[in-house]
Protein backbone atom coordinates (compact mmCIF):
# COMPACT_ATOMS: atom_id res chain seq x y z
CA UNK A 1 0.00 0.00 0.00
CA UNK A 2 2.85 2.42 0.78
CA UNK A 3 4.63 1.86 -2.46
CA UNK A 4 0.78 2.72 -3.97
CA UNK A 5 0.92 5.62 -1.83
CA UNK A 6 4.42 6.70 -2.73
CA UNK A 7 4.05 6.86 -6.40
CA UNK A 8 1.51 9.34 -6.33
CA UNK A 9 2.97 12.67 -8.82
CA UNK A 10 4.51 15.49 -6.90
CA UNK A 11 2.21 18.41 -6.89
CA UNK A 12 -0.41 17.99 -4.65
CA UNK A 13 -3.01 20.35 -5.30
CA UNK A 14 -1.20 22.67 -7.85
CA UNK A 15 -3.23 25.43 -9.05
CA UNK A 16 -6.11 24.69 -6.79
CA UNK A 17 -7.76 28.25 -6.38
CA UNK A 18 -11.07 28.94 -5.61
CA UNK A 19 -12.49 29.45 -9.49
CA UNK A 20 -13.56 32.78 -10.70
CA UNK A 21 -16.90 34.71 -11.15
CA UNK A 22 -18.12 37.50 -12.19
CA UNK A 23 -20.96 38.12 -9.47
CA UNK A 24 -20.29 38.79 -5.45
CA UNK A 25 -20.10 35.42 -3.84
CA UNK A 26 -22.42 35.01 -0.49
CA UNK A 27 -20.30 35.94 3.02
CA UNK A 28 -17.52 36.01 0.87
CA UNK A 29 -14.90 38.38 2.16
CA UNK A 30 -13.58 41.23 -0.47
CA UNK A 31 -9.70 41.64 -0.57
CA UNK A 32 -6.96 42.14 -2.89
CA UNK A 33 -5.74 39.53 -4.83
CA UNK A 34 -3.63 36.95 -3.90
CA UNK A 35 0.28 37.81 -4.68
CA UNK A 36 1.41 34.78 -6.69
CA UNK A 37 5.06 33.54 -6.49
CA UNK A 38 6.76 33.26 -9.44
CA UNK A 39 8.98 30.54 -9.49
CA UNK A 40 12.02 29.53 -11.93
CA UNK A 41 12.05 26.72 -13.26
CA UNK A 42 14.11 25.16 -11.20
CA UNK A 43 12.30 26.03 -8.58
CA UNK A 44 9.39 24.73 -9.77
CA UNK A 45 10.98 21.63 -10.38
CA UNK A 46 12.21 21.42 -6.65
CA UNK A 47 8.57 22.53 -5.15
CA UNK A 48 7.06 19.56 -6.85
CA UNK A 49 10.14 17.13 -5.20
CA UNK A 50 9.17 18.43 -1.76
CA UNK A 51 5.35 17.78 -2.57
CA UNK A 52 6.44 14.38 -3.42
CA UNK A 53 8.78 13.77 -0.59
CA UNK A 54 5.79 14.98 1.74
CA UNK A 55 3.39 12.44 0.47
CA UNK A 56 5.71 10.18 0.66
CA UNK A 57 6.57 11.14 4.45
CA UNK A 58 3.00 10.99 5.29
CA UNK A 59 2.56 7.38 4.06
CA UNK A 60 5.93 6.05 6.17
CA UNK A 61 4.17 7.85 9.09
CA UNK A 62 0.38 6.90 8.91
CA UNK A 63 -1.10 4.79 11.23
CA UNK A 64 -4.79 4.13 11.43
CA UNK A 65 -4.14 3.78 15.49
CA UNK A 66 -3.44 7.24 15.41
CA UNK A 67 -6.89 9.25 15.67
CA UNK A 68 -6.11 12.69 13.98
CA UNK A 69 -2.58 12.70 12.22
CA UNK A 70 -1.33 15.39 11.14
CA UNK A 71 2.38 16.43 9.21
CA UNK A 72 3.57 20.07 8.11
CA UNK A 73 5.87 18.86 5.27
CA UNK A 74 6.85 22.85 4.78
CA UNK A 75 8.07 22.82 8.35
CA UNK A 76 10.17 19.68 7.79
CA UNK A 77 11.67 19.92 4.90
CA UNK A 78 12.78 23.84 5.54
CA UNK A 79 14.48 22.22 8.72
CA UNK A 80 16.38 19.46 6.73
CA UNK A 81 17.26 22.04 3.61
CA UNK A 82 18.70 24.20 5.93
CA UNK A 83 20.62 21.17 7.56
CA UNK A 84 21.89 20.24 3.90
CA UNK A 85 24.03 22.95 3.60
CA UNK A 86 26.67 21.49 6.00
CA UNK A 87 26.24 18.27 4.14
CA UNK A 88 28.72 16.69 1.83
CA UNK A 89 29.93 13.71 0.15
CA UNK A 90 27.18 11.00 -0.18
CA UNK A 91 25.46 12.54 2.89
CA UNK A 92 24.40 15.72 0.13
CA UNK A 93 24.23 13.52 -2.31
CA UNK A 94 21.02 11.36 -0.46
CA UNK A 95 19.54 14.41 1.00
CA UNK A 96 19.63 16.26 -2.21
CA UNK A 97 18.16 13.60 -3.87
CA UNK A 98 15.17 12.84 -1.42
CA UNK A 99 14.64 16.92 -0.86
CA UNK A 100 14.79 17.66 -4.51
CA UNK A 101 15.06 14.93 -6.56
CA UNK A 102 18.86 14.86 -6.73
CA UNK A 103 18.52 18.91 -7.91
CA UNK A 104 21.14 21.45 -6.76
CA UNK A 105 22.01 22.88 -3.25
CA UNK A 106 21.66 26.29 -4.91
CA UNK A 107 18.21 24.98 -6.28
CA UNK A 108 16.87 23.74 -2.98
CA UNK A 109 18.20 27.13 -1.17
CA UNK A 110 16.63 29.44 -3.90
CA UNK A 111 13.47 27.58 -3.15
CA UNK A 112 12.97 28.00 0.22
CA UNK A 113 14.86 31.24 0.77
CA UNK A 114 11.67 32.08 -1.77
CA UNK A 115 8.94 30.39 0.35
CA UNK A 116 10.82 31.81 3.62
CA UNK A 117 10.16 35.18 2.27
CA UNK A 118 7.54 35.56 0.17
CA UNK A 119 4.63 33.03 1.63
CA UNK A 120 4.00 35.39 4.85
CA UNK A 121 2.76 38.33 2.52
CA UNK A 122 0.76 36.09 -0.03
CA UNK A 123 -2.73 37.34 1.81
CA UNK A 124 -3.24 39.89 3.94
CA UNK A 125 -6.12 38.15 5.76
CA UNK A 126 -4.09 34.88 6.20
CA UNK A 127 -1.33 34.84 8.77
CA UNK A 128 1.58 32.81 8.37
CA UNK A 129 4.91 32.79 10.00
CA UNK A 130 7.84 31.02 9.48
CA UNK A 131 11.23 31.00 12.11
CA UNK A 132 14.57 29.45 11.56
CA UNK A 133 17.63 29.12 14.18
CA UNK A 134 20.43 27.37 14.64
CA UNK A 135 22.02 26.29 18.16
CA UNK A 136 24.73 24.88 19.42
CA UNK A 137 26.95 23.38 22.13
CA UNK A 138 29.50 25.63 23.26
CA UNK A 139 32.33 22.80 22.33
CA UNK A 140 31.32 22.72 18.64
CA UNK A 141 32.46 25.81 16.58
CA UNK A 142 30.39 25.65 13.37
CA UNK A 143 32.06 27.11 10.04
CA UNK A 144 31.40 30.74 9.13
CA UNK A 145 30.44 29.76 5.42
CA UNK A 146 27.60 27.59 7.33
CA UNK A 147 25.96 30.61 9.29
CA UNK A 148 26.09 33.40 7.33
CA UNK A 149 24.26 31.05 4.59
CA UNK A 150 21.81 29.98 8.08
CA UNK A 151 21.32 33.98 7.86
CA UNK A 152 20.97 35.44 4.19
CA UNK A 153 18.84 32.59 2.62
CA UNK A 154 16.63 31.24 6.04
CA UNK A 155 16.54 34.05 8.66
CA UNK A 156 18.10 31.97 10.83
CA UNK A 157 20.19 33.14 13.75
CA UNK A 158 23.07 31.76 15.36
CA UNK A 159 23.57 30.90 19.19
CA UNK A 160 25.29 28.88 21.54
CA UNK A 161 24.16 26.99 24.88
CA UNK A 162 26.35 25.30 27.88
CA UNK A 163 25.88 21.53 28.13
CA UNK A 164 26.13 22.20 31.67
CA UNK A 165 23.08 24.15 32.31
CA UNK A 166 20.64 21.69 29.83
CA UNK A 167 17.59 22.42 31.48
CA UNK A 168 18.23 26.80 31.21
CA UNK A 169 19.03 25.84 27.54
CA UNK A 170 15.69 23.75 27.07
CA UNK A 171 13.80 26.35 28.46
CA UNK A 172 15.34 28.95 25.84
CA UNK A 173 14.71 27.07 22.89
CA UNK A 174 11.01 26.08 23.87
CA UNK A 175 10.31 29.88 24.51
CA UNK A 176 11.26 30.73 21.22
CA UNK A 177 9.18 28.17 19.59
CA UNK A 178 5.97 29.25 21.47
CA UNK A 179 6.61 32.64 20.79
CA UNK A 180 6.95 31.56 16.26
CA UNK A 181 4.13 29.70 17.01
CA UNK A 182 1.82 31.54 18.88
CA UNK A 183 1.76 29.76 22.09
CA UNK A 184 0.82 26.70 19.80
CA UNK A 185 3.65 24.66 20.23
CA UNK A 186 4.74 23.89 23.71
CA UNK A 187 7.84 21.96 25.24
CA UNK A 188 9.34 20.71 22.19
CA UNK A 189 12.55 20.07 23.38
CA UNK A 190 14.13 19.04 26.93
CA UNK A 191 16.77 18.54 28.40
CA UNK A 192 18.07 15.27 27.20
CA UNK A 193 17.71 17.16 24.31
CA UNK A 194 20.79 18.99 24.83
CA UNK A 195 23.59 16.67 24.94
CA UNK A 196 23.63 16.86 21.11
CA UNK A 197 25.83 19.16 20.16
CA UNK A 198 24.12 21.09 17.42
CA UNK A 199 19.80 21.47 16.66
CA UNK A 200 18.57 23.29 13.82
CA UNK A 201 15.27 24.56 14.38
CA UNK A 202 12.35 25.50 12.46
CA UNK A 203 8.64 27.12 13.61
CA UNK A 204 5.54 27.52 11.43
CA UNK A 205 2.47 29.34 12.22
CA UNK A 206 -0.60 29.70 10.17
CA UNK A 207 -4.12 31.73 10.56
CA UNK A 208 -6.76 32.00 8.20
CA UNK A 209 -10.68 32.82 7.66
CA UNK A 210 -12.51 30.50 4.59
CA UNK A 211 -13.27 33.01 1.98
CA UNK A 212 -17.30 31.30 2.94
CA UNK A 213 -17.39 30.75 6.63
CA UNK A 214 -20.19 28.24 7.80
CA UNK A 215 -22.41 29.68 9.59
CA UNK A 216 -22.20 28.72 13.79
CA UNK A 217 -26.04 28.69 13.60
CA UNK A 218 -25.94 25.31 11.46
CA UNK A 219 -23.68 23.46 13.27
CA UNK A 220 -25.44 20.66 15.09
CA UNK A 221 -24.83 17.10 16.41
CA UNK A 222 -24.19 14.74 13.87
CA UNK A 223 -22.71 10.64 13.72
CA UNK A 224 -18.94 10.13 12.87
CA UNK A 225 -18.22 6.61 11.78
CA UNK A 226 -14.33 6.32 13.05
CA UNK A 227 -11.98 4.08 10.82
CA UNK A 228 -12.32 1.64 13.52
CA UNK A 229 -15.78 1.12 13.09
CA UNK A 230 -17.45 2.72 15.96
CA UNK A 231 -19.15 5.90 15.95
CA UNK A 232 -19.13 9.14 17.54
CA UNK A 233 -21.53 12.13 17.90
CA UNK A 234 -19.82 15.59 16.61
CA UNK A 235 -20.31 18.90 16.00
CA UNK A 236 -20.72 18.86 11.92
CA UNK A 237 -20.62 22.37 10.34
CA UNK A 238 -22.80 23.14 7.39
CA UNK A 239 -22.45 25.25 4.47
CA UNK A 240 -23.33 26.03 0.76
CA UNK A 241 -20.02 27.54 -0.81
CA UNK A 242 -20.13 28.90 -4.59
CA UNK A 243 -17.33 29.15 -6.60
CA UNK A 244 -15.45 26.22 -5.65
CA UNK A 245 -13.47 23.12 -7.41
CA UNK A 246 -15.24 19.79 -6.86
CA UNK A 247 -14.67 16.27 -8.44
CA UNK A 248 -14.91 12.58 -7.57
CA UNK A 249 -13.02 9.44 -9.03
CA UNK A 250 -13.06 5.81 -8.34
CA UNK A 251 -11.73 6.34 -5.00
CA UNK A 252 -12.36 9.92 -3.16
CA UNK A 253 -15.12 12.65 -3.33
CA UNK A 254 -13.20 15.77 -3.59
CA UNK A 255 -13.51 19.54 -2.95
CA UNK A 256 -11.28 22.50 -2.93
CA UNK A 257 -12.13 25.21 -0.19
CA UNK A 258 -10.70 28.64 -0.27
CA UNK A 259 -8.86 30.42 2.45
CA UNK A 260 -9.13 34.55 2.73
CA UNK A 261 -8.19 35.98 -0.71
CA UNK A 262 -7.63 32.35 -2.45
CA UNK A 263 -3.90 32.50 -1.81
CA UNK A 264 -4.28 29.39 0.17
CA UNK A 265 -6.63 25.90 -0.02
CA UNK A 266 -8.28 23.64 2.24
CA UNK A 267 -8.46 20.64 -0.64
CA UNK A 268 -10.56 17.47 1.07
CA UNK A 269 -10.78 13.76 -0.22
CA UNK A 270 -13.17 11.46 1.60
CA UNK A 271 -12.38 8.10 0.72
CA UNK A 272 -14.39 5.61 -1.01
CA UNK A 273 -15.39 2.49 0.81
CA UNK A 274 -12.89 0.35 1.17
CA UNK A 275 -10.26 3.10 0.56
CA UNK A 276 -7.88 5.16 3.06
CA UNK A 277 -7.36 8.52 4.07
CA UNK A 278 -3.86 8.04 3.09
CA UNK A 279 -4.86 6.58 -0.43
CA UNK A 280 -7.38 9.14 -1.26
CA UNK A 281 -4.92 12.19 -0.16
CA UNK A 282 -3.43 11.19 -3.33
CA UNK A 283 -6.57 11.74 -5.52
CA UNK A 284 -6.35 15.48 -5.35
CA UNK A 285 -3.31 15.73 -7.19
CA UNK A 286 -4.59 12.95 -10.00
CA UNK A 287 -7.44 14.75 -10.69
CA UNK A 288 -7.18 18.29 -10.28
CA UNK A 289 -6.88 19.20 -13.62
CA UNK A 290 -10.34 17.46 -14.80
CA UNK A 291 -12.11 19.44 -11.80
CA UNK A 292 -15.54 21.24 -12.01
CA UNK A 293 -16.44 24.00 -10.56
CA UNK A 294 -19.75 25.11 -8.71
CA UNK A 295 -22.14 25.61 -5.63
CA UNK A 296 -21.37 22.97 -3.23
CA UNK A 297 -22.77 21.75 0.44
CA UNK A 298 -20.10 21.09 2.79
CA UNK A 299 -20.92 19.03 6.08
CA UNK A 300 -17.71 19.08 7.79
CA UNK A 301 -17.01 18.14 11.61
CA UNK A 302 -15.23 20.67 13.76
CA UNK A 303 -11.36 18.98 14.83
CA UNK A 304 -8.66 19.41 16.22
CA UNK A 305 -5.28 17.55 15.51
CA UNK A 306 -2.24 17.32 16.99
CA UNK A 307 0.96 14.62 16.37
CA UNK A 308 4.39 14.30 17.43
CA UNK A 309 6.69 12.21 15.89
CA UNK A 310 10.34 11.63 15.21
CA UNK A 311 10.88 11.91 11.42
CA UNK A 312 14.61 9.78 11.49
CA UNK A 313 12.92 6.40 10.39
CA UNK A 314 10.72 8.06 7.80
CA UNK A 315 13.31 9.92 5.98
CA UNK A 316 16.16 6.95 6.24
CA UNK A 317 13.71 4.85 4.54
CA UNK A 318 13.09 7.66 1.96
CA UNK A 319 16.60 7.39 1.24
CA UNK A 320 18.93 9.84 3.58
CA UNK A 321 20.13 7.20 5.11
CA UNK A 322 23.99 8.42 4.93
CA UNK A 323 23.26 11.47 7.48
CA UNK A 324 21.88 9.24 10.24
CA UNK A 325 24.69 7.19 10.68
CA UNK A 326 27.93 6.94 11.93
CA UNK A 327 29.61 7.28 8.51
CA UNK A 328 27.77 11.03 8.13
CA UNK A 329 29.72 13.54 6.57
CA UNK A 330 28.69 17.20 7.89
CA UNK A 331 32.20 18.79 7.33
CA UNK A 332 30.41 21.70 5.49
CA UNK A 333 28.67 22.96 9.03
CA UNK A 334 31.69 22.29 11.39
CA UNK A 335 34.76 20.96 11.82
CA UNK A 336 33.72 18.56 14.53
CA UNK A 337 32.02 14.56 13.06
CA UNK A 338 28.42 15.16 13.16
CA UNK A 339 25.63 13.05 12.36
CA UNK A 340 21.43 13.88 12.62
CA UNK A 341 20.03 12.07 16.25
CA UNK A 342 16.65 12.91 15.44
CA UNK A 343 14.01 14.73 13.58
CA UNK A 344 11.58 15.58 16.15
CA UNK A 345 8.43 16.99 15.02
CA UNK A 346 5.14 18.15 16.53
CA UNK A 347 2.30 19.55 14.06
CA UNK A 348 -1.15 21.28 15.03
CA UNK A 349 -4.21 22.25 13.32
CA UNK A 350 -7.54 23.14 14.23
CA UNK A 351 -10.56 23.91 12.22
CA UNK A 352 -14.01 25.41 12.90
CA UNK A 353 -16.93 27.99 11.56
CA UNK A 354 -14.24 30.71 10.98
CA UNK A 355 -11.40 29.15 9.39
CA UNK A 356 -8.59 27.13 10.39
CA UNK A 357 -5.21 27.77 12.73
CA UNK A 358 -2.68 25.69 12.65
CA UNK A 359 1.12 25.62 13.66
CA UNK A 360 4.34 23.03 13.43
CA UNK A 361 7.83 22.82 14.30
CA UNK A 362 11.17 20.69 13.17
CA UNK A 363 14.10 19.86 15.61
CA UNK A 364 17.10 18.76 13.54
CA UNK A 365 19.13 17.79 16.37
CA UNK A 366 22.86 16.69 15.66
CA UNK A 367 24.88 14.12 17.42
CA UNK A 368 28.60 13.49 18.06
CA UNK A 369 29.61 10.61 15.12
CA UNK A 370 32.19 8.32 17.11
CA UNK A 371 30.12 9.05 19.48
CA UNK A 372 -4.90 23.57 -14.61
CA UNK A 373 -8.37 23.56 -13.90
CA UNK A 374 -11.50 23.88 -15.88
CA UNK A 375 -15.09 25.79 -14.97
CA UNK A 376 -17.94 23.90 -14.80
CA UNK A 377 -21.39 25.32 -15.11
CA UNK A 378 -22.26 27.69 -11.89
CA UNK A 379 -25.56 25.97 -11.61
CA UNK A 380 -24.22 22.41 -10.78
CA UNK A 381 -24.75 21.81 -6.70
CA UNK A 382 -22.45 18.98 -5.30
CA UNK A 383 -22.69 17.65 -2.16
CA UNK A 384 -19.81 16.06 0.50
CA UNK A 385 -20.95 15.01 3.80
CA UNK A 386 -17.63 13.86 5.97
CA UNK A 387 -18.88 11.53 8.71
CA UNK A 388 -16.32 9.02 8.35
CA UNK A 389 -12.84 9.45 8.36
CA UNK A 390 -10.95 12.06 5.31
CA UNK A 391 -7.50 13.51 4.24
CA UNK A 392 -6.93 16.98 3.38
CA UNK A 393 -3.59 19.44 3.09
CA UNK A 394 -3.55 23.17 3.07
CA UNK A 395 -2.01 24.56 0.12
CA UNK A 396 -0.33 28.07 -1.49
CA UNK A 397 -2.20 28.06 -4.54
CA UNK A 398 0.39 29.61 -6.47
CA UNK A 399 3.06 26.90 -6.08
CA UNK A 400 1.44 24.09 -4.46
CA UNK A 401 3.37 24.21 -2.09
CA UNK A 402 1.48 21.89 1.22
CA UNK A 403 2.05 24.01 4.45
CA UNK A 404 -0.27 21.23 6.34
CA UNK A 405 -1.36 17.74 5.72
CA UNK A 406 -3.42 15.22 7.96
CA UNK A 407 -6.44 12.59 8.10
CA UNK A 408 -9.12 12.65 10.46
CA UNK A 409 -9.59 9.16 11.54
CA UNK A 410 -11.51 9.10 14.67
CA UNK A 411 -13.53 11.66 16.93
Amino acid sequence: MKKAIILAAAVLSLGLAACSDENEQKEQIQLTPPVKLQLTVAETASAKDANNLGLRTFAEIYTTENPLPAFSPLSAQMAMALTANGATDETLDEMLGALCGGGSLDALNSLYGKLYETLPVTDAATTLTMANSVWHSDYVALLPEFTELAAETYGAPTSGFAKEKKSEAAATVNGWISNATNGLVRDMVDAEDFEAAVLLVNALYFKSMWAQKFNKKNTRKERFTNIDGSASDVDMMHATVDNVYYTTSGKASMVALTFGNGAYCMNIALPAEGVSPAEAMLQLDEHHAGWSCGRVEVKMPRFSAETRIDLKDAYTALGMRSAFSQNARFDGLSDTPLFISKVKHMSRFDVDETGAEGAASTVVEMGYTGTGQTAGTPETVFSITLNRPFAYTVSETSTGIIVFMGAVNKL
